[in-house]
């Protein structure tokens, strides 16, 4: 929770700050060195990139993420990616281990005799 802004209209209002800051439990050189403090470079640059992000945000009517690729969205097959084929000894395509299936234990490669595992 942000208490400073509270801190200061208290003071504007009733002039006692010393009671706001001790229900608050803060101390009182903690808001006046709040009220000297100067925003950083980064602080400063990340309000004036939000205040970018918010144009940007409106001028897209409030939209979000990327438009489509192609065509409709009723055409399920063509929001899928594509892929390289990968080309296998003897210029066949290789077969895809599907996910979840173990290798088969007989090709996997042998260790070397004497080989500590």
């Amino acid at each position: 929770m942000n208490m400073w802004p509270f801190i200061e209209a208290e003071e504007a209002q009733q002039g006692n700050v010393s009671r706001t800051c001790q229900l608050l439990e803060v101390s009182r050189s903690a808001f006046y060195t709040h009220r000297q403090h100067v925003p950083s470079r980064r602080s400063l640059g990340d309000a004036d990139l939000t205040e970018r992000i918010i144009a940007i945000h409106a001028a897209s009517k409030a939209t979000y993420g990327a438009p489509p690729a192609h065509g409709s969205r009723t055409d399920s097959f063509s929001m899928l990616p594509t892929a390289a084929t990968p080309v296998g000894a003897g210029g066949r395509a290789a077969a895809a281990t599907p996910p979840g299936a173990r290798p088969d234990p007989q090709q996997l490669p042998r260790p070397a005799r004497g080989a500590v595992p």
